[in-house]
């Protein structure tokens, strides 16, 4: 269904979409945003209490924490007002990551990542999926909600 879905997308010829299905497949392309991202760079998280990124991650989780902490890569995200009393130990420990948080209760199972060229929709079902759009103008375009969510989220 994920291939039926890329060859029916007309994009721009500067965006970029795929899917990647699977646990193993997810991981492998969160590796690769991340070894691909430039040092210093950003990444803008909108999850919520059906994140469930660290649980995917498994075991690649100190990894993945090890590699962003060594690029500098600084990740804000944004959740929900029920996952404060959980983040400290979930996230607690990562360096060079910030949180806020919105009233209410986001329970979907979708995040949504915003690098700086690319927009990632992360559905964490079964098997966990991910939709990637690269456009430097997509991306801008959620940057900049992000940041309306972030001025009205508290810390």
């Amino acid at each position: 269904m994920a291939y039926k879905l890329q060859e029916m997308m007309v994009l721009p010829s500067d965006q970029q979409f795929e899917v990647f299905q699977g646990k193993e497949s997810y991981i492998a392309h969160e590796f690769d945003l991340l070894e691909q991202a430039k040092e210093g760079s950003e990444l803008l998280v909108i999850g919520g209490a059906g994140d469930r990124f660290n649980e995917t991650m498994g075991e690649r989780l100190s990894a993945y924490a090890a590699l962003q902490a060594k690029k500098q890569i600084s990740i804000r995200y944004i959740g929900s007002e029920s996952q404060r009393a959980a983040m400290p130990e979930l996230h607690g420990r990562r360096k060079l990551f910030q949180t806020r948080y919105l009233p209410g209760l986001f329970t979907g199972q979708v995040n949504t990542n915003v690098w700086p060229d690319v927009l990632g929709f992360n559905i964490f079902g079964e098997p966990v999926t991910r939709f990637t759009i690269w456009s430097p103008v997509v991306a801008g375009s959620y940057r900049q909600f992000f940041e309306t969510l972030w001025k009205m989220a508290k810390t």
